[in-house]
C-alpha cells in the first residue's frame, strides 16, 4: 500500500532537511560572508556583468581577496575530485555511475560560474558549449538575454 504524503508527512520531511541537518559546529554567518557579497553586489545583466566584476575587484573592501579565493578554492576543489575519482575508479559500477552523476552536475555548476563573469574568453566558451548542445532553433534565442544571466546566477549559487 502506497504511503501519502499528508501535511504531518511533509512537515516532519521539512523539518529534517532544513531545521535538524546535521551541520559544523562552528558555522557561523562568517563563512557565508563571500557568497553574501556575491549575491548582493554582482549585477546578473549582459550589458553591465564585466562592469559589475571589475567593481568587485577593484573598489569593495577586500573584494580582489574574495575573488581570488573563490577562483583558487574552486580549482583546488576539482583537483581533490579527480584525485578522488582517479582513488576510486576501480569500485562498484553503481556507486561509480552516481559519481559520475555528481561529477557532471558539479561541472555544470562550475560552466555557469565560469560564465558569469562574461569576458571574452569566457563569452566564446559559453558560446561553443551552447551551440554543440543545441538542438532545438528556439534554444537560439535563449542565448545572450539578461534571462539566462540570472538563471546561471541562481543556479550558481543555490546548486552548492
Amino acid at each position: 500500500m502506497k504511503r501519502m504524503l499528508n501535511r504531518q508527512n511533509f512537515k516532519s520531511f521539512f523539518s529534517s532537511l532544513v531545521v535538524t541537518l546535521p551541520r559544523r559546529k562552528r558555522l557561523t554567518l562568517g563563512c557565508n560572508y563571500g557568497r553574501m557579497l556575491g549575491i548582493i553586489l554582482y549585477v546578473a545583466d549582459g550589458l553591465v556583468v564585466f562592469s559589475s566584476v571589475q567593481y568587485i575587484i577593484s573598489d569593495v573592501n577586500l573584494g580582489w581577496l574574495f575573488r581570488i579565493f573563490h577562483f583558487n578554492g574552486a580549482s583546488l576543489f576539482f583537483i581533490f575530485l579527480y584525485l578522488h575519482i582517479f582513488k576510486v575508479s576501480y569500485r562498484l559500477k553503481k556507486v561509480w555511475g552516481t559519481g559520475l552523476l555528481i561529477f557532471l552536475l558539479i561541472m555544470m555548476e562550475a560552466y555557469m560560474g565560469y560564465v558569469l563573469v562574461w569576458a571574452q574568453i569566457r563569452f566564446w566558451a559559453a558560446v561553443v558549449i551552447t551551440r554543440s548542445v543545441d538542438c532545438d532553433v528556439n534554444l537560439k534565442r535563449f542565448w545572450g538575454n539578461k534571462v539566462n544571466f540570472k538563471v546561471f546566477f541562481a543556479l550558481h549559487f543555490l546548486l552548492p
